[in-house]
């Protein structure tokens, strides 16, 4: 796996809290570039996810397909790089793991790319997204599971805290 291609992955993941299964089978088809959007059918829900093409994943998106891509004839976008040339088929957590291991960077309790999720969740609060479309773009069937992501927004929790002196009296 390139250099290239594993950055393109984790800011799919960061970026767009997309899951493996639908980065490993983003196809050229998926993204409408006149439109700097993406729209894919969940791997996850079996539901309809529209996002926007960010600007740094497209840049990222058009270097890795013009210079780092393998000639081949699969539709998916990201391909192995290593014979045979083909769609990929297995989990991309190793690629993440070996990264991680090579930055010499140690994390308790590994999950994989559940370690982007997480930062992608937090960030859309931050950033005032409601809960029920980070439980949709997340693939949660339920918001409650999205809901422990706000337990992470420090700066929203600071928002709502009391005084010292109000709790006390």
């Amino acid at each position: 796996m390139t250099r290239e291609l594993f950055l393109i992955l984790v800011q799919s993941r960061a970026l767009h809290g997309l899951r493996d299964s639908d980065i490993r089978k983003l196809r050229f088809e998926n993204v409408v570039w006149r439109e700097d959007r993406i729209v894919l059918l969940q791997s996850k829900t079996q539901r309809q996810l529209e996002l926007p093409l960010l600007a740094d994943v497209a840049a990222a998106l058009v270097d890795y397909i013009r210079r780092a891509r393998p000639a081949c004839g699969a539709r998916e976008i990201f391909v192995r790089h290593v014979p045979p040339v083909q769609a990929f088929t297995h989990n991309l957590a190793f690629a993440l793991k070996r990264a991680l291991k090579s930055a010499k960077l140690v994390l308790p309790n590994y999950r994989g790319l559940q370690l982007l999720l997480h930062s992608v969740a937090t960030q859309m609060l931050a950033n005032g997204i409601a809960l029920d479309t980070i439980s949709d773009v997340l693939g949660h069937s339920s918001v409650e599971t999205t809901r422990r992501y706000s337990q992470v927004d420090l700066a929203g929790l600071r928002s709502v805290t009391l005084p010292e002196t109000e709790v006390r009296k």
